[in-house]
């Protein structure tokens, strides 16, 4: 008899730990879609703009989508047919004297070679990722 009550007991508190990891994942996943169902990626064209030695590029948003980019949020910047992207992070987000544009530069980093003043390029920034703290 005390044989069949400990496998019941057993069996229950393995039925207890699958159920919670089972709620546990689901939640995981629940949150995970939410997060990447909002507008969490900003895309534009921007221009380049060469000061010195260091290379920026100035994108004109929406004051919507500005609204949730935050200095240190990373950028892949695009320049005309180049395939290979290039990697930047957000320096500045500032208003424009029209309230519904905000001016949003890209500092870019580890360019091979400089980039020619005013090439249009597309910049897409991710906002799904904190920003990074620190200098830029």
């Amino acid at each position: 008899m005390t044989q069949a009550g400990n496998r019941k007991n057993s069996f229950a508190s393995g039925w207890i730990l699958v159920t919670g990891l089972l709620l546990f994942c689901l939640t995981g996943t629940g949150l995970t879609w939410w997060n990447y169902s909002r507008q969490v990626f900003s895309s534009a064209q921007g221009l380049v703009v060469n000061e010195g030695v260091e290379q920026h590029v100035v994108v004109m948003l929406p004051a919507s989508e500005a609204r949730v980019i935050k200095v240190g949020h990373g950028a892949t910047v695009t320049v005309g047919n180049d395939k290979n992207p290039l990697k930047g992070r957000v320096i500045s987000v500032n208003p424009t004297p029209n309230p519904d544009r905000n001016v949003v530069i890209v500092r870019l980093t580890n360019v091979r070679s400089p980039l020619p003043t005013g090439a249009v390029c597309e910049v897409t920034i991710d906002t799904t990722v904190p920003p990074m703290e620190g200098n830029y």
